[in-house]
């Protein structure tokens, strides 16, 4: 039994409170997903069960690491995520691999929610993370940081493709 399966038969008609930690591992983070948690997420449910239907209103929350978009450094992102399922048993006739985004199939005896959380808590993560933000990134030509240090490859010479455009600002008196 993994950290977040739920067993059914556990579970009384009505409210259910239920919480546990959940770490990498279990929602089977790897290096392709940009996060890493150094701490397990604190998973915290509450569970109303209505005979096979079980309405899940939760929220995940804990600390993970993302790698900064400009400078590559480490950034922490505070990970703070309410969601809400709708549990139901999976009829016979239903395909496998049909599921929307809030409804979650049991098979009845248990609920596995992991691969649900992982999703939960990756769509999370922001597609350009800062680790500050004013991040100055890295030097195109040396590469050094900007944040730790002052580049000494010294100017670089403007792109010839952005030449059309100098001219018209130029021209336009706005330099």
């Amino acid at each position: 039994m993994s950290a977040s399966e739920i067993r059914i038969a556990s579970l009384a008609e009505g409210v259910n409170p239920l919480a546990f930690e959940v770490g990498g591992s279990d929602l089977r983070l790897s290096a392709d997903d940009e996060l890493t948690l150094d701490r397990p997420l604190t998973v915290s449910l509450e569970i109303v069960r209505v005979e096979e239907t079980l309405d899940i209103r939760g929220r995940i929350q804990g600390t993970g690491l993302v790698a900064c978009s400009r400078c590559g450094m480490d950034a922490p992102l505070e990970i703070d995520l309410p969601f809400r399922l709708i549990g139901q048993e999976r009829p016979e006739t239903a395909p496998e691999d049909v599921e929307s985004e809030d409804l979650v199939y049991h098979d009845g005896d248990s609920l596995e929610l992991g691969e649900t959380l992982r999703e939960i808590v990756l769509v999370s993560v922001p597609m350009a993370p800062l680790c500050k933000e004013a991040c100055k990134g890295l030097c195109p030509g040396c590469g050094v940081d900007l944040n730790l240090e002052s580049c000494t490859c010294g100017e670089r010479p403007a792109d010839p493709r952005w030449n059309k455009l100098s001219e018209l600002l130029d021209r336009d008196g706005e330099r």
